[in-house]
């Protein structure tokens, strides 16, 4: 048996009891909440789901790309940072053209985030921009 109920601004919480169940939801003292016997949920996207009292666990999706572009904001740093020494480097040398690639690539890098991302819960799972490879 697993309880689902609501925290602060609806997200989902996540309780297995181990005493019995009216003991842990008076514990508890929530007023909402669902029992299931079993949770099929996301866990990169735990964060994205929210309470509902007729289904339990309801992801929002918006909360859901919002995940995922951080998953982005994650990767891109490293790449920045390089990009950064190198673009360094060819102030050093003048190097106007090599300047300019990398502030592209750089700017690339940014506009990862404002992708159009998929509304298709599997297919956003799945999702990933191949510049950050």
């Amino acid at each position: 048996m697993i309880i689902l109920h609501p925290q602060q601004d609806n997200k989902l919480a996540v309780t297995v009891p181990c005493i019995s169940l009216e003991l842990v939801i008076a514990a508890l003292s929530i007023d909402s909440y669902k029992v299931v016997e079993t949770l099929d949920i996301l866990n990169v996207f735990f964060d994205a789901y929210e309470f509902d009292k007729d289904q339990g666990a309801v992801l929002n999706i918006e909360k859901a790309k919002d995940i995922k572009r951080n998953q982005f904001r994650q990767a891109r740093k490293p790449l920045l940072d390089q990009l950064d020494l190198e673009f360094m480097r060819a102030v050093e040398t003048s190097n106007a053209a090599k300047k300019k690639t990398i502030a592209a690539k750089k700017q690339e890098l940014r506009d990862v985030t404002a992708i159009e991302l998929p509304d298709n819960v599997d297919e956003l799972v799945e999702f990933w921009p191949d510049i950050l490879n």
